[in-house]
């Protein structure tokens, strides 16, 4: 990945919407929450997505706005309604999430202005779960044979995926970032085996991918880019809760890559900035500096 000789660029694409708790609704979706750890961290980002004519859609807006996030690339839907997951902690050790459909993210346009934006961009941001419709899966299409640059995160989340599909996205990548559950999917799916020391280069050659970045919770991460690996432990921290603290990390690896930063000193950051995230309550807390600091002393 080429650093950008400015300050980076970079547009989002995919889901917004409210997770529906026992405690309450929370604002959420994997873009959008990537593009708002990357606003704190000084990239010039856009989002593109689509919520309804609704009160939650026109309060998301107003969530982002207040966080400093551009919505010019947000559209309004008049038929569908504002993204909306559901928890069922019927059984506390096994929660499940119904992500409902149809919803107004099934249904992104390729819009002027979200074309222009991803023309002009050092990298677009893209995740699995939004090509689960046709309509957008098409106009991320179109935008991936725009971008000079391109970064997928794998987010399978059952029954809204298919190798197919998984496949096309993969195919349309520069950058691919997912975790040790679907790393093993994915080997299963186009090797027939067990991961091995060697499966993460056989996928990069597969798929044309400079940089593959492997998560493990709070074991770290292994970041192997443009044919060589270094791996990361995670760093101990109080766990409030882990929600937002892949997108976190995600954020963070993709601002320093994009600034010209070592790879190792990406990959050790975005471990911190992730640890940090697991131990404040929410997806997207304001980020500590000098805690993320005493956390790799």
């Amino acid at each position: 990945m080429q650093p950008s000789e400015s300050t980076p660029q970079i547009v989002c694409f995919g889901e917004m919407l409210y997770d529906h708790l026992p405690s309450g609704r929370f604002p959420g979706g994997a873009p959008m929450n990537v593009a708002l750890h990357l606003r704190q961290q000084a990239v010039n980002v856009q989002f593109v997505s689509r919520v309804g004519q609704d009160e939650a859609g026109e309060s998301l807006r107003q969530y982002l706005e207040e966080r400093g996030l551009s919505t010019d690339l947000i559209q309004t839907d008049a038929h569908y309604p504002t993204g909306k997951v559901v928890a069922d902690v019927t059984q506390s050790d096994d929660v499940k999430y119904d992500i409902l459909q149809p919803v107004a993210w099934d249904f992104i346009a390729a819009d002027p202005a979200a074309v222009q934006a991803v023309k002009e961009a050092d990298l677009l941001l893209y995740g699995s779960l939004a090509a689960r419709s046709g309509v957008s899966r098409r106009t991320l299409t179109e935008l991936l044979a725009l971008a000079p640059r391109t970064a997928l995160d794998i987010n399978l989340r059952a029954p809204h995926y298919d190798q197919e599909t998984i496949t096309a996205l993969l195919e349309g990548a520069n950058l691919l970032k997912l975790n040790e559950e679907e790393f093993a999917l994915l080997t299963q799916w186009y090797f027939g085996s067990e991961p091995t020391e060697d499966t993460v280069r056989q996928l990069a050659e597969r798929f044309g991918l400079d940089t593959v970045c492997i998560t493990r919770g709070a074991q770290g991460a292994e970041l192997w880019h443009e044919g060589q690996r270094w791996e990361q432990a995670g760093f101990p921290v109080k766990v409030a809760d882990t929600i937002g603290s892949g997108d976190a990390f995600l954020g963070t690896l993709l601002s320093k890559l994009l600034r010209g930063a070592p790879p190792p000193e990406c990959l050790r950051y975005a471990c911190a900035v992730g640890a940090y995230v697991a131990s404040q309550p929410g997806a997207t807390p304001r980020l500590d500096a000098d805690a993320i600091e005493r956390l790799m002393c």
